[in-house]
């Protein structure tokens, strides 16, 4: 039996990604596309199979629709029954659910989201309870569109003369699906609460990268040539850090501001170039950790580890969040409830001048409500900082070079002359940079 501080951390995480995933459309969106990936990466690149699927998901119990599969014509009940052998939909389903779902069609789901959760009381909704009506309704919606890209997978195969069986091993190969763990594995849970995706993804990623390159090798010429327009011409040394260590690609420029679209939550191979290299590794499970434990870190070094970089500039330093003046540690902790960090960044862009803002277009507003949302920053700011941190890590390389100097220490001489040349030559492209071109 679990004891009283599991249960509470079981009921934390629980409310955690309550709180951070199922009412974000952003979340929803990019799972979607992420799934569509994943199909394309598995050969299914048919409209038709993802129509089918829509149709089946639409009326699933049916004796009297058929679908017609290779050499076989089946009714929807049958082909909901095979994809429940087959392991296509099923208990767990793609989001590790309940079965109360699975298998109904859309009336049948639409019934049971919004109206009759089981629970609507307000410590329900407070502590997101998967009963709670509205998050009932963010995981069943979840769970609809995952299904129709699990369908859809199984049907193409199905239609390409796969056999059953096979086609639902397909679909688990390429599409997560709440992967069995080991004892082991559910204690590394418990600290990194997405170790299942992960564990799912790496080695799927791994396996396209090998099996798939010209398809990767698309995305990455797209990215490439994005990258060559946008920004070829700024230093790495003006761009903040966790642009140059997420896969991204610039969106727009001007005015002296760059803005970038961050990949890595679109496309699941991204998390490839997120552990790259034993650093990269390190920053990536730094990131992955529980909240609960990854937040006090960040607040007791006053750094933020995505963003890399400082939480408060200075004592009592505040911004806006929900149209008020908070403090910056207290807006970075209410930050890890997604949802809330999603909507207050919708508010500030709507607030016309709000702190320096520029009034955002409708389309603007409306990719923000989707979470379809750009990353910025300001080049003239990024240069000035880029020069004086580079003046100042040569001063640090020079006082090394001295003190070896005054040690006799001949290989760290040669060293620090050869940082404090490659830093006089990163400076030197830093103060050629313009911002606005």
């Amino acid at each position: 039996a679990e004891g009283g501080f599991a249960r509470l951390w079981k009921q934390l995480t629980g409310s955690w990604i309550g709180w951070t995933l199922p009412l974000n459309p952003g979340f929803h969106i990019r799972n979607t596309f992420s799934n569509l990936w994943m199909n394309y990466l598995g050969g299914v690149t048919s409209p038709g199979a993802y129509s089918a699927a829509a149709r089946f998901l639409s009326d699933t119990r049916s004796t009297e629709k058929t679908i017609r599969l290779g050499a076989e014509t089946l009714t929807h009940e049958q082909l909901l029954l095979q994809a429940l052998r087959d392991g296509v939909l099923g208990p767990k389903g793609a989001l590790g659910l309940s079965a109360e779902i699975a298998g109904t069609d859309l009336g049948e789901r639409a019934a049971q989201m919004a109206f009759v959760g089981k629970r609507g009381r307000f410590k329900s909704f407070l502590l997101a309870d998967p009963d709670a009506p509205a998050f009932r309704t963010g995981w069943a919606v979840g769970r609809t569109a995952d299904e129709w890209a699990r369908m859809a997978h199984y049907i193409a195969k199905r239609k390409a003369g796969m056999g059953a069986g096979e086609a639902g091993a397909s679909v688990r190969k390429y599409l997560y699906g709440g992967q069995e763990l080991t004892e082991f594995e559910k204690g590394v849970r418990t600290v990194f609460p997405f170790y299942t995706w992960t564990r799912f993804n790496v080695p799927a990623s791994i396996s396209a990268l090998a099996t798939q390159p010209q398809k990767v090798a698309k995305v990455a010429g797209i990215t490439v040539r994005l990258n060559q327009d946008g920004r070829a011409d700024i230093p790495d040394d003006v761009l903040p850090e966790f642009f140059r260590s997420t896969f991204s690609t610039p969106v727009r420029r001007e005015k002296g501001r760059l803005s970038v679209f961050i990949l890595n939550n679109w496309l699941p191979l991204a998390q490839l170039q997120e552990t790259s290299s034993p650093k990269k590794m390190g920053e990536f499970l730094l990131n992955q950790l529980h909240p609960a434990i990854k937040e006090p870190m960040q607040q007791v070094m006053n750094w933020d580890l995505f963003y890399k970089d400082a939480i408060q500039n200075y004592p009592a330093e505040k911004e806006q969040f929900f149209g008020l003046r908070l403090n910056r540690r207290v807006t970075h902790l209410m930050r890890n409830l997604g949802i809330v960090n999603h909507f207050n960044r919708w508010i500030l862009r709507a607030s016309r001048g709000t702190e320096g803002l520029e009034e955002s277009s409708p389309q603007e507003l409306a990719l923000q409500a989707l979470g379809i949302r750009a990353f910025g920053t300001d080049l003239k700011l990024g240069r000035r900082r880029a020069l004086a941190r580079l003046r100042r890590e040569k001063s640090e390389m020079v006082s090394r070079r001295r003190r070896a100097l005054r040690g006799g220490d001949e290989a760290n001489v040669l060293a620090s002359e050869a940082v404090i040349e490659d830093l006089l030559r990163r400076r030197r492209e830093v103060a050629a940079f313009e911002p606005e071109p």
